[in-house]
């Protein structure tokens, strides 16, 4: 076995975590096991360290392995993405699209290169939606997705009502597969929003919340505060999207 070319140890605020990358996999390192994840685990280290340190206890051993921080020798990680990347790209059976609907952001986190209120905002244009709905009718295909981004895309929220309306109905002419993602920092999505929009196909959020609201409200919200509006109103109307499968 080897470590995995994705893992990073990271001090938090006094407290040591283990982050693989490639698995998305977080632990939280004990005091006593540091100076043995430091020299097993360090972040960027070359692929090629093969794993031979006789004092990893085996129930850790284990967990790092069931959880992508090791791997087997054979495993090329690199190769495995490449070949997922590619599958996906050129799949005939399934295509998606990823419309930025607006610039603008009612947030301003620091980490992001969308930097909102700039005066340089811009929204969708009606013909840009045409052609986002001209090229759901060229691509037939038996699953069809639309990825709603911005900026905060709820910010157009018109906008992204009229893709899901006109694409979800294209896509039902056909009998194909549609399904939507919503990129949002989750702040404009109250449950009536919620439930009309997955009632037009969206049915997958991805919500950004950085941590309780002192820790989300000093990285990320600049022009509106409001994690306590996201944590609370925000995560329980991403409910309305999950299906019993």
């Amino acid at each position: 076995m080897r470590t995995s070319r994705y893992n990073w140890l990271i001090e938090d605020r006094g407290r040591w975590l283990v982050y693989n990358g490639f698995s998305g996999a977080v632990l939280e390192v004990d005091s006593q096991e540091l100076p043995l994840l430091e020299n097993l685990l360090p972040g960027g280290l070359e692929v090629d360290t093969t794993l031979d340190h006789p004092d990893l206890p085996h129930d850790l051993l284990e967990v790092l392995r069931q959880t992508g921080f090791l791997i087997e020798d054979w495993f090329d990680e690199r190769r495995f993405l490449s070949a997922a990347l590619n599958r996906a790209r050129f799949s005939a059976t399934h295509f998606g699209v990823t419309a930025v609907v607006t610039t603008d952001c009612n947030f301003r986190c620091t980490y992001c290169k969308q930097r909102g209120a700039s005066g340089l905002a811009r929204t969708m244009q009606r013909d840009v939606a045409d052609a986002v709905v001209e090229l759901c009718n060229l691509v037939k295909v038996p699953v069809f997705r639309l990825g709603l981004y911005g900026g905060e895309p709820l910010l157009a929220k018109n906008v992204c009502v009229d893709l899901l309306r006109r694409c979800g109905a294209v896509q039902k002419a056909r009998s194909a597969s549609f399904g939507a993602t919503l990129i949002t920092n989750g702040y404009l999505l109250g449950q009536d929003l919620a439930r009309d929009l997955a009632e037009l196909g969206l049915n997958r959020v991805q919500m950004t919340i950085d941590g309780p609201q002192s820790v989300h409200d000093q990285r990320g919200s600049v022009r509106q505060r409001g994690v306590g509006r996201v944590s609370h109103s925000g995560t329980t109307s991403a409910s309305c999207f999950c299906s019993d499968g």
